[in-house]
């Protein structure tokens, strides 16, 4: 919190509209320009720019709980015995194995193995290796995004083929701003 304040005011004053009025409070201030009393410009400046300070850090601290609560929920993620075991989603480490289940939140980067449709369960032959992701909270759109497994990986649905056939590095860019492509 002790860098919000001034990267709050930082933010606002990056808007036109906020640094114009800034300005005009100091030229307001000074004697010999405005006749008026300073604290005609500085007052309504100071009111916008506290109300927008605390509605910022209303949401700031809402997303906050939001993130607290979503990193400490627990997932299922592959042992070296070949046993999935509970682990919170803040102990995560790369390389881990993670099961995932319709409709579970995913707060981190993943490559998709393999994926099991309702439809294919009973059903091996019929192993598409895609998933429907939501990825609002990222970019905004609502519609669910299809995902596909590599084909050499599709397949691997139990934990044995998982630890026998698993192996490989991955090596991808940096991180960017570009949520739609990625280059692996």
């Amino acid at each position: 919190w002790s860098t919000f304040v001034p990267v709050n005011l930082l933010q606002q004053f990056s808007r036109e509209a906020n640094f114009y009025f800034l300005i005009i409070a100091v030229l307001a201030s000074i004697p010999v320009i405005s006749p008026l009393s300073p604290i005609t410009s500085i007052a309504p400046l100071v009111l916008v720019l506290g109300v927008t300070l605390i509605k910022d850090g209303y949401d700031d601290l809402g997303r906050r709980r939001a993130d607290t609560k979503l990193n400490t929920s627990i997932t299922r993620v592959l042992s070296p015995d070949g046993r999935w075991e509970d682990l919170q989603w803040d102990q995560l480490q790369v390389g881990h194995v993670v099961k995932l289940m319709a409709d579970e939140p995913i707060p981190a980067d993943m490559i998709l193995i393999a994926a099991q449709t309702q439809a294919d369960v009973g059903h091996p032959q019929n192993l598409g290796g895609t998933c429907q992701v939501d990825t609002a909270q990222l970019d905004g759109e609502t519609n669910l995004k299809q995902k596909r497994a590599l084909p050499e990986t599709s397949a691997m649905l139990t934990p044995k083929k998982l630890l026998s056939g698993l192996r490989g590095t991955v090596r991808c860019e940096p991180p960017n701003g570009n949520l739609s492509l990625i280059h692996i």
